[in-house]
């Protein structure tokens, strides 16, 4: 059990070739929290982002260059079921694997390791049952800066001290982008992340312990341990609701199998449920078999970190900014002469085509079969020539004159060559543009 835990000195993290245990009882899909100690799990987990994390924002509102960090931890259980396993838990290894554990299972979220540093954490204990009512307990003499809680039957005693920011803890923009190529049923396709938290998994319903049903679209948020993440959806037989999860930091990706029933593989080797694995360039991941498994539609998916595809901003009606306007176009719109419209240039993205004034290209009332929010385009490929739209529509009165694979609404790729129609029908030849002035021609 503690080379499953990872806890194990004998094997590392991509090293370890394991069976995937069965599911913890009284956890649903929803909670991925795939462990043998489900309750210290989810204790330390919410301990931390309730105390740890909560402090260490208040006190940015004081000196935004320190954050919290931790350097002794005391565990009590305040219960005797949870006792007996709160022992056999750190009897079952020593305090630089269990600590290693606690890092990559539980306090690994965003949030955590953003606002608590984590590196300093050296001492751990695990305190008996507290004495009878009445008596004080001192679980030892710590500073002034000691924190002290109960969370989900177990205590945390834990001595902190403030330390530099770490370089790069909250500067998103320094994260590598990320592309992934899915082989699945549907056949090839890739997409390119913008999110630091993505979930790869199959389409269905789960239930969430307080009974609310959760449904797994592809390309939507989806609550994932506390946080929210991006949802990618495969076509493969053995991929789990919530199979694989994939982290974006600024050194690179990790990916963690979330206790799926078939497995993740990397290299051929089995993912250890519960331990994070740094994915390399390239490196191509296997969910619900192994690359020689014979079984049909066995899916993967090579993460390509680093790639050039990224969007210029977040800014959701660049347009409407003094700024932004003075800005040279990186991209132009060009309608078709039939139209009469003039050139369209973008500034930034995402930009939203519609009907509705808000949108940053306002069509004309005449074309009625365009939607009020229509088309949204997300991102650039400069490397491969292609942009990337998002259909709005309702009706999805959307065409590409060279088509497109996947569907539209959930967002695709499209040459920069091809020509795009809005609100096409039988009785409406609808709106038609094409792209210029986004990629540089070549010159002889």
């Amino acid at each position: 059990m503690a080379k499953w835990l990872g806890m194990s000195k004998a094997h590392s993290d991509s090293e370890s070739v394991v069976d995937t245990p069965a599911e913890p009882m009284g956890l649903s899909a929803a909670d991925v929290v795939h462990s043998p100690w489900p309750d210290l799990y989810k204790a330390l987990r919410e301990h931390a982002q309730s105390e740890w994390v909560v402090r260490s924002q208040r006190h940015a509102d004081i000196n935004s260059d320190e954050r919290l960090a931790v350097t002794r931890l005391q565990i009590r259980a305040t219960s005797h079921v949870l006792d007996t396993q709160l022992q056999q838990w750190f009897a079952e290894s020593d305090v630089p694997h269990l600590i290693q554990w606690m890092a990559r299972g539980p306090l690994k979220t965003a949030a955590i390791e953003r606002w608590v540093v984590l590196d300093t954490l050296s001492s751990l204990d695990v305190l008996p049952l507290p004495q009878a009512e009445g008596q004080p307990v001192s679980p030892y003499d710590i500073a002034a800066t000691a924190s002290k809680s109960e969370t989900g039957g177990y205590e945390f005693v834990a001595e902190t001290r403030w330390v530099p920011k770490p370089a790069g803890a909250d500067n998103a923009q320094t994260l590598p982008p990320l592309e992934l190529q899915i082989h699945d049923a549907l056949g090839e396709r890739r997409i390119h992340v913008m999110q630091t938290l993505v979930v790869l998994g199959a389409e269905k319903t789960l239930k969430a312990p307080d009974g609310q049903k959760i449904r797994l679209i592809d390309q939507s948020p989806v609550p994932w341990q506390g946080e929210t993440a991006w949802f990618v959806a495969l076509a493969a037989q053995h991929v789990s609701g919530m199979h694989l999860v994939l982290r974006l930091h600024e050194h690179g990706v990790d990916c963690l199998d979330a206790g799926s029933t078939n497995g993740s593989y990397v290299n051929g080797k089995r993912l250890n449920p519960g331990n994070w694995h740094e994915v390399k360039h390239l490196e191509t991941v296997f969910l619900g078999g192994p690359e020689s498994d014979p079984r049909s539609h066995t899916a993967c998916v090579q993460l390509r970190v680093g790639h050039q595809a990224v969007a210029w901003v977040t800014d959701k009606t660049p347009l409407r900014t003094a700024a932004s306007e003075n800005m040279p176009p990186k991209l132009v719109l060009q309608p078709l002469e039939a139209s009469g419209m003039a050139i369209v240039p973008v500034h930034a993205l995402p930009f939203t085509i519609g009907r509705e004034a808000d949108c940053d290209w306002v069509i004309p009332a005449r074309f009625e079969m365009v939607s009020r929010q229509h088309l949204v385009i997300e991102a650039v490929d400069t490397a491969l020539q292609q942009v990337k739209l998002r259909d709005l529509s309702r009706q999805g009165l959307t065409e590409s004159r060279e088509g497109w694979r996947g569907s539209a609404a959930q967002g695709v790729w499209v040459s920069c060559a091809d020509t795009i129609t809005l609100g096409k029908s039988s009785r409406h030849p609808g709106l038609s543009f094409g792209f210029s002035g986004l990629f540089p021609t070549q010159t002889n």
